[in-house]
């Protein structure tokens, strides 16, 4: 898929897929059975917001795939999302989750690195002492993980990538690739931990895989925010 604001290319092509532990990619050479296109228009009851209601608007479309599952994408005034979801009834397992973001073009990207500055992207896979900058992404340290919210500008405009609706999986961090991309990173399932000096529990060893699901399921929301302005 590709994101475009007033006509102009915010990202290259990117792809996305979620790899499972019995070797199915879901995403990969799939078969799509059906596409479903709604809109929604209306308002979210908001008790515990500045406001009371929120505005919701959006235009959505849901590709439907033979090997039971959906990926769902939707359109607001000011931001664009997708999420994969499991349609059939059996147990699987995660392997990993590919998320991509590769722009056209990034001028300055501000973002939380990681504290860890191993070689294990595993241990370095913390959110504590958060450390927020002004940079490029090819500035970003190596050995890194960055945390979001993450903002970047390209093009002149701005973008935020987050992530919502994030139950029974693990919380994304992204990492920098060559050139203008992001790769999105998911820490393994944790087998084992320990004490350290501060008395933080951390891991000592993981599972090979990062979720283990029970049937029917909804992926977390993979949010890119565009707004006119900051």
């Amino acid at each position: 898929y590709r994101v475009f604001k007033n006509g102009t290319a915010i990202t290259q092509l990117q792809p996305l897929s979620i790899s499972l532990e019995d070797g199915r990619v879901l995403g990969r050479y799939c078969k799509l059975l059906d596409t479903k296109l709604s809109s929604v228009s209306g308002t979210i009851e908001s008790p515990f917001y500045v406001r009371e209601t929120v505005r919701e608007s959006y235009r959505a479309a849901r590709y439907i795939f033979e090997e039971g599952f959906e990926v769902e994408f939707r359109e607001y005034d000011d931001a664009c999302a997708y999420r994969f979801r499991k349609t059939s009834d059996e147990g699987f397992t995660v392997r990993s989750e590919e998320v991509r973001f590769n722009f056209t073009d990034v001028i300055a990207m501000t973002a939380a690195p990681s504290p860890g500055s191993t070689d294990s992207d595993r241990i370095n896979a913390s959110t504590c002492f958060e450390g927020y900058y002004f940079t490029g992404i090819d500035q970003f340290p190596d050995r890194r993980l960055g945390m979001m919210p993450l903002y970047v500008k390209t093009s002149g405009i701005t973008v935020c990538i987050a992530e919502a609706d994030v139950k029974n999986y693990p919380g994304m961090f992204l990492k920098r690739g060559s050139g203008n991309i992001l790769y999105g990173y998911h820490s393994p399932r944790v087998k084992s931990s320990q004490r350290n000096e501060y008395t933080t529990k951390v891991p000592t060893s993981w599972y090979d895989d990062i979720a283990v699901c029970q049937g029917k399921m909804d992926f977390p929301w993979r949010v890119m925010l565009l707004p006119d302005e900051d």
